[in-house]
């Protein structure tokens, strides 16, 4: 008998560090697949982090101007935070609802109609601004873009008729009866209006819902040649568009004090921020050189003044939303939540690439705002409204509500036993 045996010592196993390096990743592989509030966290915390450098560029990019016209600079810096602090009251009030209610075809259907019939106010009421006639003045509210809001109710109507079996996808005619006037009413409401690049994010989100849904290719390819004949059909309609398609055009002529000098402005802005950027405010393109440097061509300013560093970083977050939708999607137990989580992806996901990509200069001007950054109210609400909705559904993964319920009461005792100590010391 071993001397170990008649100690009865234990015995040691040997453990390299390759081991204990990939058991530390098994087991936090697991958390993260088995952990249900991870999804509502990871919505939650990027969807704020957006929000707020989304107020800090806006109040950077926009203070000059309000100079310029001899207004109070701190106005750029309340107008965007008033419209923050409203989608985010509308965001908590969204994740209060259960998702059955916004999935419902009726409900969804109303809600879809109310917001095609208010993007059509735009014909008598709009205001033209850059050439769209986009957005309706309303008093003591200001300009509000029916076009956003269009986009959350099409989502959720097209989720809710498509997760319910509503239409069945392998018949030409269910899809013509079903999905035909959601998406050719609510695309024909937005160019009304003359809103090109919003249409485009439109149809790129109802590809993808479709896609997501498991439309067969042969129907999916026929889609997209009428979507690609639709997309020349419209770019060439306007002048303004043809003469940005011909602008960016290789070799073609440089108007530097025209149709070119956003584009370039841009550029120059990205170049001169190198990697760590000029420091913040030090923006010298938003002194009346880049036109719409806190709307479309924000992502210049954050460039200039955070460098690749900070642009780097908004593009982090994005993934990170982009995941934590993706895993809602994967994780739902409803169809309808599953179709919603990832064509929400797609919609914030595609209107983002688009946006950076007009700034960087590899696509022509189309006219997209940064989801969460860019200024505009109406955009900011809708996107926090529609992550209401998906922290709404992200509660309804197994276990997470009761989860988040726990720490919430948790919370509340802290607080009440704090303020029961501060009365005692009074």
């Amino acid at each position: 008998m071993s001397l170990r045996a008649k100690l009865k010592l234990p015995r040691i196993r040997v453990v390299s560090d390759d081991d204990t390096i990939d058991s530390t990743r098994a087991v936090v592989q697991e958390q993260m697949r088995t952990n249900p509030v991870l999804t509502f966290y990871m919505i939650l915390i990027s969807t704020l982090l957006l929000t707020g450098v989304g107020l800090i560029m806006v109040f950077s990019a926009s203070s000059i101007g309000e100079l310029s016209r001899q207004d109070n600079p701190f106005l750029a810096f309340f107008k965007p935070f008033t419209y923050a602090i409203l989608g985010l009251l509308l965001m908590w009030l969204a994740t209060k609802a259960r998702p059955q209610l916004y999935f419902n075809p009726k409900v969804s259907a109303t809600v879809l109609v109310a917001a095609i019939g208010f993007q059509l106010l735009v014909l008598p009421f709009g205001q033209n601004i850059g050439g769209n006639q986009n957005w309706i003045a309303i008093p003591g509210i200001g300009t509000v873009q029916p076009s956003e809001f269009l986009k959350v109710a099409l989502i959720m109507h097209m989720s809710a008729i498509i997760g319910h079996r509503i239409v069945d996808l392998s018949d030409w005619a269910s899809i013509g009866r079903y999905l035909a006037w959601p998406t050719l009413g609510s695309m024909a409401a937005i160019m009304v209006g003359g809103d090109f690049g919003t249409t485009l994010v439109v149809g790129g989100v109802v590809g993808a819902i479709l896609f997501i849904s498991g439309l067969h290719w042969k129907k999916i390819g026929l889609l997209v040649l009428a979507a690609f004949f639709g997309v020349a059909v419209a770019s060439t309609s306007s002048s303004s568009r043809r003469a940005r398609i011909r602008a960016f055009l290789p070799g073609a002529p440089k108007d530097e004090q025209g149709i070119d000098l956003q584009p370039l402005r841009a550029k120059l802005g990205l170049g001169t921020g190198g990697i760590t950027g000029v420091g913040p405010g030090a923006s010298r393109q938003k002194w009346n050189y880049l036109p719409q440097a806190e709307s479309d061509f924000i992502y210049a300013i954050l460039g200039e003044e955070f460098g690749l560093v900070g642009t780097l970083s908004v593009i982090i977050l994005y993934t990170v939303l982009g995941w934590a939708l993706l895993r809602l999607s994967r994780r739902a137990r409803s169809n309808s939540i599953r179709i919603a989580a990832a064509s929400t992806m797609a919609w914030i996901g595609l209107q983002a690439l688009l946006n950076i990509c007009v700034v960087v200069g590899i696509s022509p001007v189309i006219g997209v705002p940064l989801p969460f950054i860019s200024a505009g109210g109406s955009a900011l609400v809708a996107c926090l409204i529609a992550m209401g909705i998906m922290l709404s559904c992200a509660r309804a993964e197994p276990g997470a509500n009761e989860v988040l319920m726990a720490r919430e009461a948790s919370i509340k005792r802290t607080i009440a036993v704090v303020g029961r100590r501060r009365k005692a010391k009074k």
